[in-house]
């Protein structure tokens, strides 16, 4: 009996010493001198800083906060994946609400400025159905944020919807977002089709009808090359070169078509994403870290 109640006791003593002590106020002293690192550009030795801070408040309200930090730092470092995998656990198993919740919206941010729009919409959507989220910025902001996720993957019916359930006296920018919206459905557009029909008519009128002259004077000049060397072949009676010729023209020919339809549409894809990165010029405010830390947004006014 003496032996295990002897065994018993070192085993609590070890355990006691495996769990060091909370010190709120050393890793209050971490996190500060980690946000510093992080100004700086540091990321990395940010995150040791935070990981530090959360070993010496384990379980306290700073250790939710340094985890918040620690995917931020991530997704600062070009890691979003190692950032997503962290407030995956944090919106799962961290004690406070707060930290959950703020999680949750952070998510979405991350994969957004990753340039991750598709996968940022799931996460927002999740949390802009809170009734009254403790952490991140509010459903208004997540709602904004939803709206150019959706407005990226093509949905526009989706962006305007995430729109309307934001009262325009939270903030009055919301009316110009609207407006944005209009802009990148008004984008300018070429029509592939008709890219590829000019083509067949002339070889490189469907490139300049897409915005490129260059490429389509190429075009015009060795088809109309290669059209003249066939004719003259086969005047000088050289079938077989002329045949070859034909042959090699067929191929310029389609090329010249499949061309100026790639060209139509990368066209459409360059004025989409420009009106788009305008939106996000506009709204930078709206992809920027939550002020005042990820778990006090929710408390502030529509930020």
């Amino acid at each position: 009996m003496v032996t295990l109640l002897a065994a018993l006791l070192c085993a609590q003593v070890g355990t006691a010493a495996a769990a060091p002590a909370s010190r709120p106020a050393e890793a209050a002293e971490a996190v500060r001198y980690g946000d510093w690192l992080e100004a700086q550009g540091d990321h990395y030795r940010a995150i040791g800083e935070y990981q530090r801070a959360s070993y010496l408040d384990p379980g306290g309200p700073l250790a939710g906060e340094a985890g918040l930090r620690i995917a931020s730092a991530y997704a600062a470092g070009g890691k979003p994946d190692a950032a997503v995998t962290m407030l995956r656990r944090l919106a799962t198993e961290a004690p406070e609400p707060a930290t959950r919740d703020a999680a949750l919206y952070e998510q979405g941010r991350v994969r957004y400025l990753a340039g991750q729009a598709g996968a940022a919409v799931a996460p927002l959507a999740a949390y802009a159905r809170l009734e009254a989220p403790a952490g991140g910025p509010g459903r208004g902001r997540a709602l904004l944020l939803l709206s150019l996720a959706r407005l990226r993957e093509g949905d526009e019916a989706g962006a305007r919807r995430e729109l309307e359930a934001i009262p325009e006296r939270e903030d009055p920018r919301v009316p110009g977002l609207r407006l944005a919206i209009d802009e990148v459905a008004r984008a300018p557009r070429r029509s592939p089709l008709a890219a590829g029909l000019l083509s067949a008519v002339l070889p490189g009128l469907g490139h300049v009808y897409a915005g490129d002259p260059v490429a389509g004077t190429g075009a015009f000049a060795v088809n109309g090359l290669f059209i003249w060397a066939t004719v003259e072949a086969y005047r000088d009676r050289r079938p077989a070169l002329g045949t070859l010729l034909l042959v090699g023209e067929s191929l310029w020919y389609g090329g010249a078509i499949f061309g100026a339809v790639a060209e139509a549409m990368r066209f459409n894809r360059d004025a989409r994403t420009a009106a788009l990165d305008g939106v996000d010029r506009r709204l930078r405010w709206v992809l920027e870290p939550v002020p005042g830390g990820a778990t006090v947004g929710a408390r502030l006014p529509f930020q």
